[in-house]
């Protein structure tokens, strides 16, 4: 095995599992078109959310990337689009009535676990963690509470 293809395993494997948990979500729900565009506009809040995140994460030593090829800022797109959709689409599909806190509780073990995977394509700081609950507190809570109101019409 060639170096580089860990990093092009990593890479790859963020949007093969989006795809995939999105695809799946969508046949076992069937989400109404209200549902799906607070999916959608879930997602385009942790847009943003996530390279300020990121810039942030750079800055204090939470986690930074190693990557060439495909990047902003950085990130690596495609972990960068992978991470905005997970935070976004995933959970307002997968649990649109789950309390907001479990969806968080939920949100943080995933990341718990995907993140240190991302290794060696992501290297965690000592305090990354703090870096995933602001963005938590920033990005995917926000993003859910915005899909709720719009699958609500609220």
């Amino acid at each position: 095995m060639i170096p580089d293809d860990q990093y092009l395993l990593v890479r790859a494997a963020s949007v093969y599992i989006t795809v995939v948990l999105t695809a799946g979500l969508w046949v076992w729900r069937r989400p109404t078109a209200r549902v799906a565009a607070g999916a959608v506009l879930a997602f385009l809040w942790n847009v943003p959310v996530l390279l300020a995140l990121h810039v942030a994460a750079a800055r204090f030593g939470w986690w930074q990337f190693d990557a060439r090829g495909g990047v902003l800022l950085g990130i690596p797109v495609e972990l960068y689009i992978s991470w905005a959709w997970l935070w976004g689409v995933v959970p307002a599909l997968a649990f649109p009535a789950l309390p907001l806190g479990a969806v968080v509780v939920v949100a943080l073990a995933f990341d718990l676990v995907l993140m240190p995977a991302a290794s060696p394509v992501l290297q965690l700081g000592p305090a990354w963690l703090v870096g995933e609950g602001i963005g938590l507190l920033a990005g995917l809570l926000p993003g859910q509470i915005l899909a709720r109101w719009t699958a609500r019409d609220e």
